[in-house]
C-alpha cells in the first residue's frame, strides 16, 4: 500500500478540506453500510442487476480502479463476476484515509486469495490527483466511482476533466460513475441518512481531532442548501465565546442527470448506458448512441 499522507490543518481551516475529515477516521464504513444510507442501497441494487453484463463487456485482462473506498460489498459484487467469468483483474483501491484503505484492501485480499486472477493493491491519495497514478497502469481501465464520490463538488466538471483525458488516451476504457442524480427524491429522503447517529458520530470524531476545536463551544446540526447548487451540509454554530459564528462544511452536492450528460459531452465522453435503481424510480436502462 503506497501513497502520500496529508498533514491536517487547524480548526476552522480543516473544515474546508474533506481529506482532513477522512484522514485517520476509519468509521466511514459504518456510515456507508447503514441500512438507511440510500446511496449504498441503490448502488448494490444496480450492481446486483448489471455487474455480470458490465464485466462481460470488459476484456480478458484489465485493471479495476475504485476511487474512494465505500462499502466492501459493492466492489465485491463486481470482483465476484470477474472470478466467475475467469478473467484477470488488477484491482487498485484509492482513498485518502490510510485506515479505510487498509481495511478495504485486507478484506478484498482475503476474499480472493484463492483466485490468482485477482490482485488487490491500495494507493493513498486524494481523488483530485489520483489520476496521475493511473497513468502508470498499463492496458484497459475500468475506473469506478461509487457513492457519489468523483462528481461530489461545487465544480464537478473540473473533477471529471483529468479522468476524461485519461480515458481518451485508453481506447476501450470505461468510467463507471454512481451519482445521486435523481430528480424524484425529496429533501426529507436525502436528509434522513445524514441525521442518523452513526453519521453524526463520524463528523464529531473527525472534528474533535482538529487543533483548536473545543466541542463545548459548538453545536452540530445539518441542513439542505439550495443555492447555487443543491447540496447537503453539516453546520457548526458557535455558542459562548464563539456565539455568532457559523461554519458549513462536508458538503454533498446533488447534481442532475442533465448536468451529468452535459459535462460528459463537454469533456469528449459519451455515455454507454445509464442505469437507475428501482428504489429511486421504475427500473430502467437507457442506451445512448
Amino acid at each position: 500500500m503506497t501513497g502520500n499522507s496529508t498533514q491536517q490543518p487547524c480548526f476552522p481551516q480543516a473544515l474546508e478540506d474533506k481529506t482532513c475529515l477522512f484522514q485517520g477516521n476509519h468509521t466511514w464504513d459504518q456510515v456507508s453500510q447503514s441500512n438507511i444510507y440510500y446511496q449504498t442501497i441503490e448502488d448494490e441494487d444496480i450492481l446486483s442487476k448489471y455487474s455480470e453484463e458490465r464485466i462481460r463487456e470488459m476484456p480478458e485482462r484489465f485493471s479495476m480502479v475504485e476511487l474512494g473506498t465505500g462499502a466492501f460489498e459493492k466492489i465485491a459484487i463486481l470482483l465476484d463476476k470477474v472470478r466467475a467469468q475467469k478473467k484477470y483483474c488488477f484491482c487498485l483501491v484509492v482513498d485518502i484515509s490510510r485506515k479505510a484503505l487498509k481495511q478495504q484492501v485486507d478484506k478484498l485480499s482475503a476474499r480472493y486469495k484463492s483466485y490468482a486472477g485477482i490482485q488487490v493493491r491500495g494507493y493513498q491519495e486524494d481523488l483530485c490527483s489520483a489520476h496521475l497514478r493511473l497513468e502508470e497502469i498499463p492496458g484497459i481501465l475500468y475506473v469506478i466511482s461509487l457513492g457519489s464520490v468523483l462528481l461530489n463538488d461545487e465544480f464537478p466538471e473540473d473533477r471529471l476533466r483529468p479522468y476524461a483525458h485519461l480515458l481518451q488516451r485508453r481506447p476501450g476504457s470505461v468510467l463507471h460513475i454512481s451519482q445521486d442524480a435523481s430528480t424524484t427524491m425529496n429533501s426529507a429522503e436525502i436528509m434522513r441518512p445524514y441525521g442518523q447517529m452513526v453519521y453524526l458520530e463520524f463528523i464529531r470524531r473527525a472534528i474533535s481531532e482538529f487543533d483548536g476545536f473545543s466541542p463545548d463551544e459548538w453545536d452540530l446540526d445539518h441542513l439542505m442548501v439550495y443555492e447555487p447548487l443543491l447540496h447537503h451540509a453539516f453546520r457548526l454554530k458557535g455558542k459562548g465565546a464563539q456565539a455568532g459564528k457559523e461554519y458549513l462544511f462536508f458538503r454533498s452536492y446533488k447534481i442532475t442527470k442533465d448536468m451529468v450528460e452535459e459535462m460528459t459531452s463537454n469533456q469528449g465522453l459519451f455515455i454507454l448506458k445509464a442505469y437507475e435503481s428501482s428504489r429511486m424510480s421504475e427500473p430502467s436502462s437507457r442506451n445512448y448512441p
